[in-house]
């Protein structure tokens, strides 16, 4: 599924007066196939400060796996790698995998783990709003129950 989005004077700030100025477009290209249980899926994006190309542009490309072992059980994983197309020191890898067990049609048990290594001044984190130092990597895992109502 493709997706393009283009903002003016996104993150102002309270005082900010509007300028009209582009800064803020994201293109993405995504596509999932699944059969007999086993899924592929790949991704392009894209982001950047049209304003200022020179210092905001990122590419990111993904790639996923999953395979549903039997009605309750699924296993998925993915990597992504993101790159500065300004600095080619600048670049994230990350991985993750997941596992779901449904105890019900309603109630899923899950469990799911991602470490990224970024280089350069890269601060990519496995969770959002957890800023990590550039040039480092982070580990996150968790474990949860899902109930739908």
């Amino acid at each position: 599924a493709p997706i393009y989005y283009n903002g003016h004077d996104t993150n102002p700030g309270a005082t900010t007066v509007a300028t009209g100025r582009d800064n803020n477009r994201f293109v993405y290209a995504g596509a999932e196939y699944t059969t007999h249980g086993f899924s592929v899926s790949a991704s392009y994006a894209n982001g950047r400060d049209p304003s200022r190309p020179n210092v905001v542009d990122l590419d990111m490309y993904s790639g996923g796996l999953g395979y549903r072992f039997s009605p309750a059980l699924k296993l998925t994983g993915g990597i992504y790698y993101l790159k500065d197309t300004n600095n080619s020191a600048n670049k994230s890898l990350e991985f993750a995998a997941g596992v779901e067990y449904s105890l019900s049609k309603a109630t899923i048990l899950y469990a799911q783990a991602g470490h990224v290594n970024n280089e350069g001044t890269m601060t990519t984190s496995i969770t959002y709003g957890a800023p990590v130092a550039p040039h480092s990597g982070s580990t996150a895992v968790n474990l949860g129950l899902r109930h739908n109502f």
